[in-house]
């Protein structure tokens, strides 16, 4: 069975039996062996989609880049369009300035590149 690989950096990994943790390039899921062409990224809050969308686009745009160079690839969005199209809840770390559909227009455009 296919050992999967967990990045280290992912902070509320999904369990797998038998992963390993490790330090991956691209994404925060992968296959032991092939790491090169099998790449999970996962978005698992809203604020996690809020800050790729805002203070940490260029970052994640890096990834996206490095990703499509993958053969096999996927983006898990742990929330639906409803979720998304009610916001942030109003807090000081919200990032009040990304609104939803600054953040729907985004997943749109990543998604047709």
């Amino acid at each position: 069975m296919p050992q999967v690989i967990v990045d280290r950096r992912e902070k509320l990994p999904y369990r797998f039996p038998g992963a390993v943790y490790g330090t991956l390039k691209t994404a925060d899921y992968s296959l032991h062996g092939y790491e090169d062409r099998i790449a999970v990224e996962r978005k698992g809050g809203m604020s996690d989609l809020w800050c790729v969308v805002g203070r940490g686009r260029e970052r994640f745009e890096r990834e996206l880049a490095r990703l499509a160079e993958i053969r096999y690839r996927a983006i898990v969005l742990e929330f639906d369009l409803a979720e998304i199209r009610r916001g942030l809840p109003q807090t000081p770390a919200a990032g009040r300035r990304v609104q939803p559909m600054h953040v729907i227009g985004s997943i749109i455009g990543w998604c047709l590149r």
